[in-house]
């Protein structure tokens, strides 16, 4: 509670808190991580980590099979909180909201080099973010949720994405990545092999807010369902979707648009 906290080299293991925060709860102070290994923590909220307010910094860290029964099975990053992942591993976690981390409204994090893989939950299987994120060089693969946004579910938020793989992740709906807003860019990325279960979107879903990709790659990807739209791509959104110096290739829809589907505002190619 605004202090100042140091972790080298440090192992949390099997850690828990009944409300926030499993292994570590920070409050209007900084934190800072470095080689460190979070596992098998779990909270209601922030299964390993709850950022409220902290300026945190997390360098080379492996969280593995964290959990919690409502927002951020690794890590919940509050309103106001500022976090910064560098290099590290999210595997394993579970949540109902955001299996890997939650970045909520009014918060902001920066992930560089970061693999999402294996987390699974209700929505947002590596990441659920309604703040603001800037993510680069990362890696969303084999994430899994029963609701939106197999990879990323971003709900009312900003997401900036540059040279990232969204590949193999399953969802309901928006098997790779679903936006319901307010803004998703996405530019140098690969959206692969991902699956839409029941509904529409195999490699992204686009529900809401003003969406741009520029070299994009979204192959492979599936829509499932026998009345699913949108292999590739699932367009309804209340703003627009731009799409500069992409590949749609070999996806497949159960019903309509097995490359494309585009419903509502304008698609501009």
């Amino acid at each position: 509670s605004g202090a100042t906290l140091l972790l080298e080299g440090v192992q949390l293991l099997n850690n828990y808190s009944f409300v926030q925060g499993g292994a570590i709860y920070c409050y209007d102070g900084t934190l800072t991580v470095v080689d460190s290994l979070f596992e098998n923590n779990g909270s209601r909220t922030g299964g390993a980590i709850y950022n409220d307010g902290c300026a945190a910094t997390i360098n080379n860290t492996t969280f593995s099979t964290n959990h919690a029964t409502e927002n951020g099975g690794a890590i919940y990053n509050a309103q106001l909180a500022s976090l910064t992942i560098n290099g590290s591993v999210f595997d394993g976690n579970t949540a109902l909201d955001g299996g890997g981390l939650y970045n909520a409204a009014a918060s902001t994090a920066t992930l560089n080099s970061v693999i999402f893989r294996s987390n699974s939950g209700g929505y947002g299987g590596g990441l659920e973010n309604s703040g603001t994120v800037d993510v680069s060089g990362s890696l969303f693969e084999l994430n899994t949720v029963t609701g939106s946004g197999g990879g990323l579910w971003n709900l009312g938020g900003t997401v900036n994405m540059q040279r990232t793989t969204v590949r193999n992740n399953t969802a309901y709906e928006g098997g790779g990545v679903n936006s319901y807003g307010s803004l998703l860019q996405m530019e140098n990325v690969n959206i692969v092999g991902n699956v839409a279960s029941g509904s529409h979107g195999g490699g992204i879903y686009h529900g809401g807010g003003a969406a741009f990709l520029r070299n994009a790659s979204i192959t492979g990807n599936r829509a499932n369902d026998p009345a699913a739209n949108g292999g590739g791509i699932y367009q309804a959104s209340d703003d627009n979707l731009t799409l500069v110096n992409a590949t749609v290739a070999n996806n497949q829809a159960g019903l309509l648009g097995g490359g494309f589907y585009h419903y509502s505002r304008y698609a501009v190619l």
